[in-house]
C-alpha cells in the first residue's frame, strides 16, 4: 500500500504561482531513488505548467516534454485542434538519469487545466466539472498502478518505487489535498511504494 508523505518543493509567493526551490530540486536530482516516478496531472493541449514540478521536468527532461507534446498533436480534430481522446489515460515516459530507473507519468486529468485553452481561438476557459476531473484521474491512476505492478512482477528485484507528485499541480485542476490522497489510497492498495506529495512550503 502507498505510504503518503509531504515534502517541500516550492516557495510560495503572494498572489503568484510557486517558484522552484532550486536547492531542493538539485538535492532531489542528486539523490533520486533507484526506481523513481514523477507524476504530473496533464491536459490534452500539449502544455505542462511552467512553474513548480512541471517547470522542473521541462528543464530537466526536454525530450520527455517534447514526447508528451507530440502525443497531444496526434490527437486532434479535423481543424487540427486538440480533442479529448486522451482523457483518463496514463502515458509513461522513460527518461535517462544516471543509474536510476525514472519515469514521468502523464495523467490526463482534464482537457485543459481548469484555467486556460492554449491552442483554441476561443477565449472560453477550459474548465470541466470536478466530478469529471476526479473520474479521469481515478482511471489514470489505476493504469499507473497496473503499469508499476506489472513491472515489479516482471522484475522482482526492482527496489520499492518512490513517487513524486505536486499539490500545486493538482490545485490547477481544482483538486484538494484530501481528494488526491483518497484517489491514491484507493488505487494503490496492492503495491508497496512511497508517494511524496510535494507542497508549497519550505
Amino acid at each position: 500500500m502507498a505510504t503518503i508523505e509531504m515534502a517541500p518543493l516550492c516557495r510560495t509567493m503572494a498572489r503568484s504561482a510557486p517558484t522552484l526551490d532550486l536547492q531542493f530540486v538539485n538535492t532531489m536530482l542528486d539523490e533520486l531513488p533507484p526506481y523513481t516516478v514523477f507524476v504530473l496531472l496533464t491536459n490534452c493541449q500539449g502544455e505542462w505548467p511552467n512553474e513548480g514540478l512541471g517547470g522542473y521536468l521541462q528543464e530537466a527532461y526536454p525530450l520527455a516534454y517534447q514526447q508528451y507534446r507530440n502525443l497531444c498533436m496526434q490527437h486532434v480534430d479535423g481543424f487540427n485542434r486538440p480533442n479529448k481522446d486522451l482523457l483518463g489515460a496514463c502515458h509513461m515516459i522513460p527518461v535517462r538519469h544516471n543509474s536510476s530507473l525514472v519515469y514521468i507519468a502523464c495523467l490526463f486529468a482534464g482537457f485543459a487545466d481548469g484555467r486556460r485553452n492554449w491552442f483554441l481561438s476561443s477565449l472560453k476557459r477550459g474548465e470541466e466539472g470536478k466530478t469529471t476531473i476526479r473520474s479521469n484521474l481515478d482511471i489514470a491512476l489505476l493504469q499507473l498502478h497496473q503499469f508499476m505492478a506489472e513491472e515489479c512482477k516482471l522484475q522482482p528485484d526492482l527496489p520499492k518505487p518512490v513517487v513524486y507528485s505536486e499539490m500545486h499541480n493538482a490545485e490547477n485542476f481544482r483538486l484538494r489535498r484530501y481528494e488526491v490522497e483518497d484517489l491514491i489510497k484507493r488505487n494503490f492498495k496492492e503495491i508497496v511504494c512511497t508517494w511524496n506529495i510535494l507542497d508549497g512550503q519550505v
